[in-house]
């Protein structure tokens, strides 16, 4: 499992992450929390946070974490690990 903390802007985009990770927890993989990264930053909220535009809101940002938990299928018959073995 993967935590990607990420700052969205008032304007609905995800200016910024970052992994998160928790006390006492295995850290995951960092091939996973790159490609996690990754795939945060494309995502589009509702502009305003979903609040009526004529509204003036207090603040420009709001932060949430989005945990992607991955699973890693079987290894596919005839290729082969950099060790040689499949």
């Amino acid at each position: 499992m993967v935590r990607i903390r990420i700052l969205n802007h008032s304007h609905g985009l995800v200016e910024r992450t970052r992994p998160e990770f928790i006390a006492n927890e295995d850290r995951s993989d960092r091939s996973l929390v790159v490609a996690a990264e990754a795939a945060a930053l494309p995502w589009k909220f509702i502009p305003h946070f979903g609040f009526p535009t004529d509204k003036d809101l207090q603040f420009k940002y709001v932060q949430g974490v989005l945990i992607s938990d991955f699973t890693l299928d079987s290894p596919v018959q005839g290729i082969t690990s950099p060790g040689g073995s499949p």
